[in-house]
């Protein structure tokens, strides 16, 4: 989607103007807040934005909404606040522009229901959605859009499922929703073959004039032997719920097992990776255990180890090492395995094989 450059270039110039005008409306100075009221000093700066459009000889435009907000009159009018959320309407980039097609129809189609292709859409409808001539399609393989960063609250059960999914049909509102799985790009004929249905057995043409890429990414196992076979993954909702079922297995079948070793393995979970993701998933997971182990006569809290592997020296690498080393003397305080400077290297049903060769015996 392009805009045009001149028409960036008037917005770099309003905002330079809305910004110069919100300093002297909120100024703590009362000589400048006189000044934003004052009728001579309001009209010399917006002419002065208008000469140097006049400067780049380009249409008047939407000059005249603009120059409405942002009168003497409207401050007069409307007072300090109304005034300031004024100046932030008439900051609203132009519409971008798009060719027209044979039959006078523009179609976008935005593959993707993640946060970039429902944001993408929110966007467009507020800039485009009341034209007729434009047709918006959201394309994703679920119905429903997914708070993904606190999917690990649910694997831990501290939030239902339902908190951090909506439906996305409710987020969008010109927009059309298709619900099916992306099978194939033709780039050259401008045409999307999606798959629906109950068996994903339902072939069906999209044809686009603009397509927005916003599928996201799929989980990386960098070819480590047994891993997409064995391990489980935190990026959907079902994973969330398949490990949360696998942790409440884990918890009834080690209840009754009888030999101390067996139980050791079931009770043993290695969490891969020390950035954001993997911290709070292990975090979330232990505490949710430690909790429910009380409730299983045979169980005791020294039956239960939390490993977190690392490839770093400090955990948390997104933030500061000072909070990285802060949350790994938290967590080591309470009772979780922190393995830094090593990597998972392999994956089989008996156990995880890490970097530096140490077997993690696991069920």
């Amino acid at each position: 989607l392009q805009v045009p450059r001149p028409d960036l270039r008037i917005h770099a110039v309003r905002r330079t103007f809305v910004r110069e005008q919100l300093q002297h409306l909120f100024s703590r100075d009362s000589t400048h807040s006189r000044r934003c009221f004052d009728r001579e000093a309001c009209n010399m700066r917006r002419e002065h934005h208008i000469r140097q459009r006049e400067q780049w000889v380009i249409p008047p435009g939407d000059d005249a909404a603009f120059v409405a907000a942002t009168s003497w009159e409207s401050k007069k009018k409307w007072g300090p606040l109304s005034y300031a959320m004024s100046l932030f309407k008439a900051l609203r980039r132009p519409a971008p522009e798009f060719e027209v097609t044979a039959d006078g129809l523009r179609r976008i189609v935005v593959l993707g229901g993640g946060f970039g292709g429902i944001y993408a859409v929110r966007e467009l409808e507020r800039l485009i959605g009341d034209d007729p001539t434009v047709e918006i399609t959201l394309v994703n393989s679920e119905n429903f859009f997914l708070f993904t960063p606190m999917l690990h609250e649910v694997a831990a059960s501290d939030l239902d499922l339902t908190h951090i999914v909506s439906p996305i049909r409710k987020l969008i509102h010109e927009a059309s929703f298709f619900h099916g799985e992306v099978k194939q790009i033709d780039l050259a004929a401008k045409k999307v073959i999606v798959s629906h249905g109950v068996e994903r057995d339902h072939l069906h043409t999209l044809e686009y004039d603009h397509l927005v890429l916003a599928l996201g990414a799929v989980s990386n196992f960098f070819g480590i032997p047994g891993l997409a076979e064995h391990a489980f993954t935190m990026k959907t909702l079902g994973d969330a719920i398949a490990l949360r079922n696998r942790a409440i297995d884990s918890l009834e079948e080690a209840d009754f097992e009888c030999c101390p070793d067996i139980r050791r393995r079931m009770m043993t979970f290695v969490v891969a990776g020390g950035g954001f993701a993997g911290v709070e998933t292990a975090a979330a997971l232990f505490d949710f255990l430690c909790e429910a182990i009380p409730s299983y006569s045979n169980l005791s809290r020294a039956d239960l180890r939390m490993v977190l592997v690392h490839p770093g020296q400090v955990i948390l690498p997104e933030l500061r090492e000072k909070l990285g080393l802060y949350a790994q003397a938290q967590l080591t305080g309470r009772g979780l395995e922190i393995r830094l400077g090593t990597r998972v290297s392999g994956l089989t049903a008996q156990g995880v094989t890490l970097s530096d060769g140490t077997v993690i015996p696991t069920a």
